[in-house]
């Protein structure tokens, strides 16, 4: 039996104005051959539909059973029919199912537009597996978009926790100038705990959160996607737009890619709807006026330094000055700083690290005036740290040689260990 291809050739060339003879010696296959696939009306490969399937004789109860279970999966159908003596494969038991399970009638849906300002709806995406400069993470995209003009907000975090949620609001809210009445959600948990005859029960830190910028948390029936469409949409095209093939640095270079995206690509989009750019349906929003104020999103805890004058918060490490070692004190964590007070007065602020574990954040200056140095001395000099933000980015090593003069002195080099030791007594 010859293939598919090699029978529309044979019948290309004859349409071409071949001969039987020509074509045969053109091919090198016999004429009879020739002759047989010029007359023949089907192609090799493609079954004949008169012929009946071993599944024939099950067709019967299999339309009954589906009529009465729709949902009957055809693992459950092909477990059954084994008891009644079928011997086929599975692959063709499914192929056969499709042609008799009853068409599922797609769900129609009234679409629904909001007046200006009424409406925004928000959603989390996930983008596994993010390269930024050396390092791999799995990152949280904020989304969300004004349901009238289309305005669009992304953000990307390291979490969905209930601080980055806050956040993301606030910035969003900043950069539309404005806040609308009521936010569209899923039931994600920083959002609902739980529902209460059939009532979403929201989450009390968000609750107020809401009612600071005096907007209404809208929720989603469950496995209810459709009723948040608009914010559904933006996550492919943030996916395909924005993200596919760009590099980043890190999170704050993504980030600031993103900002620039929406102000010249995606919030420069004609909505064919209004007829109008959807920057400048933004002006038809006239959404709530900002607070005075921004909502406090500080997590309070208490932590005590150490005596290498550093405080560890969730793996991470952060030096304050060396005359609070032993002291108590209150660090406060907005998402993006640390912050750690004593009685009311900063003593110490950093840049928190967001995608790394174990990494030591120091400011050099909080351990000037030390008679003896710990091992975090031959650390600095091997520049194996990070600058707090109290330092210029540009200040070098040399610089601060020069600044610190008594405290980066040369020492001897040693084993880590041995530092370990003396520093934990």
């Amino acid at each position: 039996m010859k293939t598919k291809d090699e029978q529309v050739t044979i019948k290309q060339l004859y349409h071409q104005g071949y001969n039987i003879t020509q074509i045969a010696r053109t091919l090198r296959i016999n004429r009879k051959t020739v002759r047989k696939y010029l007359t023949c009306d089907t192609y090799p490969g493609y079954r004949n539909e008169n012929r009946k399937s071993q599944l024939e004789v099950y067709r019967q109860y299999l339309e009954s059973r589906l009529k009465e279970l729709p949902l009957l999966s055809s693992i459950r159908i092909y477990e059954e029919l084994k008891e009644r003596g079928y011997k086929g494969g599975y692959r063709m038991l499914c192929k056969f199912v499709r042609t008799i399970r009853p068409v599922k009638q797609p769900k129609a849906y009234i679409r629904v537009e909001t007046p200006p300002g009424k409406q925004a709806q928000a959603d989390w995406a996930e983008f596994p597996q993010v390269k930024l400069g050396e390092q791999v993470i799995d990152l949280h995209c904020f989304i969300i978009t004004l349901s009238y003009s289309r305005n669009l907000y992304i953000e990307f975090c390291a979490d969905e926790k209930e601080q980055a949620l806050q956040n993301c609001h606030i910035q969003a809210f900043e950069y539309f100038e404005g806040v609308p009445l009521e936010v569209r959600y899923d039931n994600i948990s920083t959002v609902v705990t739980g529902r209460e005859n059939r009532r979403p029960v929201l989450h009390k830190g968000f609750r107020d959160f809401a009612a600071f910028y005096n907007f209404k948390p809208n929720i989603c029936r469950p496995y209810h996607k459709e009723g948040k469409g608009k914010a559904e949409r933006k996550i492919r095209y943030v996916r395909e737009n924005f993200f596919y093939g760009r590099t980043f640095i890190n999170l704050d270079d993504l980030n600031n890619q993103a900002r620039d995206w929406l102000n010249k690509t995606a919030n420069q989009r004609f909505n064919q709807l209004y007829g109008a750019r959807i920057c400048e349906l933004l002006k038809e929003e006239h959404l709530q006026s900002l607070p005075h104020l921004r909502y406090d999103t500080r997590i309070p805890h208490l932590h005590k330094v150490n005596k290498d004058c550093l405080l560890s918060y969730l793996g991470n490490f952060y030096s304050v000055p060396y005359i609070y070692v032993g002291s108590t004190v209150d660090l406060q964590d907005d998402g993006k700083n640390i912050y750690c007070y004593l009685d009311g007065k900063l003593i110490a602020q950093h840049f928190k690290c967001l995608l790394k574990k174990g990494q030591m954040v120091i400011n050099p200056a909080h351990y000037e005036g030390l008679k003896q140095h710990s091992r975090y001395v031959e650390l600095l000099t091997a520049n194996e740290f990070t600058l707090a933000s109290q330092v210029p980015p540009a200040e070098g090593f040399d610089c601060l040689l020069a600044k610190y003069p008594g405290y980066f002195e040369e020492v001897e080099r040693r084993e880590l260990e041995l530092y370990e030791k003396i520093s934990h007594g």
